[in-house]
């Protein structure tokens, strides 16, 4: 029952027939939007800043992107190998001590 009286602040007046098996709600009046129009004023105002916050930013080139890109590429492969052979010199290490 707390749900259903916790809907009625929400919502307005409201008739609550109850049976054994559920309960019927019947609203003098439609619940309210979502958002109030102060909210909705204060969510496009954020939008709107966060957009003139992006037209700002100096986005890379295409060239510029895929130069990067490379790089990262190439210097994950350079880790990946030399972790690789770190890894198979102390396996082998291992195994010949153990």
């Amino acid at each position: 029952m707390l749900g259903i009286s916790a809907f009625a602040e929400m919502t307005g007046k409201v008739d609550i027939l109850q049976s054994e098996d559920y309960y019927l709600i019947r609203l003098e009046r439609p619940p309210r939007g979502l958002f109030k129009k102060e909210d909705m004023k204060k969510i496009f105002k954020f939008l709107k800043s966060a957009k003139a916050e992006l037209d700002k930013v100096k986005w890379p080139t295409k060239k510029q992107v895929m130069k990067l890109t490379k790089t990262v590429i190439l210097a994950s492969l350079a880790v990946a190998v030399f972790l690789g052979m770190l890894d198979f010199i102390f396996n082998h290490l291992v195994t010949k001590v153990l």
